[in-house]
């Protein structure tokens, strides 16, 4: 199945965008900021659905060491999110997949787990950092991939009709 990539500034939310306007709810990840002493720290990692006990959920997983850099968690990456995209597999709903990056994707679990996501029969709408990008077109054929940079006019628009068809 061909899936949906999107890079560039506001390719988050142009991702929940899409997801309210067709008025479904995904599974996957989305990331949220998070702040420590009134400054960004870094970021959480929100499962969609929420996780069931005794998982949490907003787990810290980018955290920032100072400006311009960060590292990330990879126990938040391999060891929860990676199994809870497992399970999404087997949900008959669109699967989104939020701030990719190398970083990320370093992780060993977590990076199975996003190829797992990729050749499903799910949509998926992964938004990809542009250091990533590289690595996530070698991980479907090009004619599986369809890429929209978040800034074009009518990226929403064109991103519905896009994703109509495959629901």
């Amino acid at each position: 199945m061909q899936q949906l990539y999107l890079t560039g500034t506001g390719a988050s939310a142009l991702a929940v965008s899409l997801f309210r306007a067709l008025g479904l709810q995904p599974v996957g990840y989305v990331m949220l900021p998070f702040s420590a002493a009134g400054r960004p720290a870094g970021q959480l990692l929100h499962l969609l659905p929420e996780p069931g006990a005794p998982l949490y959920n907003d787990i810290p997983c980018r955290i920032r060491l100072y400006e311009g850099r960060s590292t990330v968690v990879p126990a938040a990456l391999d060891e929860v999110a990676a199994p809870a995209l497992r399970r999404s597999l087997s949900a008959r709903v669109p699967m989104l997949l939020d701030d990719l990056d190398t970083a990320l994707l370093a992780c060993p679990e977590f990076a199975h787990a996003v190829s797992a996501c990729l050749h499903s029969q799910h949509l998926v709408v992964s938004v990809v950092r542009d250091d990533a990008v590289g690595q996530v077109k070698r991980l479907t054929p090009p004619q599986e991939q369809l890429w929209l940079q978040a800034d074009e006019p009518d990226c929403l628009e064109r991103l519905i009709a896009e994703t109509k068809p495959r629901l």
